[in-house]
């Protein structure tokens, strides 16, 4: 599929995509997931990319993101364990990792959505997408909790 848009003539220039920068815009899907995964600590590494710029020009961009992806996830995983940590109940450490095996399902089928649909960088807003829905799931599950346990 991507060899098809290498051979296609450009629209300006003439002679195939190989001649331009046209391989370079064509993210591969393990890119695609990990940046999907990794989006919101993804996002504040490249706003803190720019002021940090500015003051070390030589300071790398990804460095910010490669320091705050950890610490993300320690966070989700607190939240997590905060949250369905009932003891030794089978059930919570189920569900654990049953929602994570479906978020990861998710990610992996957002990654893997054609360029056809959004074009190259459609897995930028899936990312976004997919965070906002599960940041107000994380909002909303200790609200579920009290109201059930406030109705047993």
């Amino acid at each position: 599929m991507d060899s098809q848009l290498y051979s296609e003539p450009p629209d300006v220039g003439g002679g195939t995509g190989w001649d331009t920068t046209l391989r370079f815009h064509v993210w591969p899907w393990p890119f695609k997931f990990a940046a999907i995964l990794n989006m919101p600590a993804l996002l504040a590494g490249a706003l803190l990319s720019w002021p940090l710029d500015n003051l070390l020009p030589r300071f790398p961009d990804w460095g910010p993101t490669l320091l705050l992806t950890p610490l993300f996830w320690y966070w989700v995983g607190s939240w997590t364990d905060k949250h369905f940590s009932s003891g030794e109940n089978g059930k919570y450490k189920r569900g654990r990792w049953a929602m994570l095996l479906l978020f990861m399902g998710v990610c992996t089928g957002a990654s893997s959505i054609p360029r056809s649909v959004g074009g190259y960088t459609n897995y930028v807003l899936f990312g976004i997408a997919i965070w906002v829905v599960a940041a107000i799931a994380m909002k909303a599950t200790p609200s579920l909790r009290r109201a059930n346990a406030e109705l047993t």
